[in-house]
């Protein structure tokens, strides 16, 4: 259902390109609710909209967005969120939910068990440092 509603959220067009990035994905941007005609049925839904951006494109790609001094807050955001290193696409959401489901199925949010900032935000740029050959 979480991946579903960030797709949806993403408005993607006819040929596939996503038209708007939450850019603040966690667990507790998500809100589990029922309808009157059926309260056993739940139904999650995606709250907070408020660092979200609108997309535009050109020759079939997505034209990047900037969001700075993003780190403070949140273990679940992408590296280069971290880092201010822009640019920054859909695809950070993507990232996010995965941390996300890390969180659902670890019981706690990815590097919670480092009690220093400085060393968990090392952990999570070491990727943007060091990437894959």
């Amino acid at each position: 259902m979480m991946a579903k509603g960030l797709e949806d959220t993403h408005l993607f067009t006819d040929n596939g390109l996503p038209t708007f990035a939450h850019a603040d994905i966690k667990s507790s941007q998500f809100l589990v609710t029922t309808t009157p005609d059926d309260p056993n049925h739940p139904i999650l839904k995606l709250n907070d909209f408020n660092r979200g951006r609108f997309l535009s494109a050109k020759d079939d790609k997505i034209c990047p967005f900037y969001i700075y001094s993003n780190h403070r807050g949140s273990t679940n955001r992408s590296p280069e969120e971290y880092e201010d290193r822009g640019p920054q696409t859909d695809k950070i959401d993507v990232f996010s939910l995965g941390s996300t489901f890390y969180e659902l199925l670890v019981g706690e949010a990815p590097f919670a068990y480092i009690d220093d900032y400085e060393k968990a935000l090392k952990k999570i740029t070491m990727a943007w440092h060091h990437p894959c050959p």
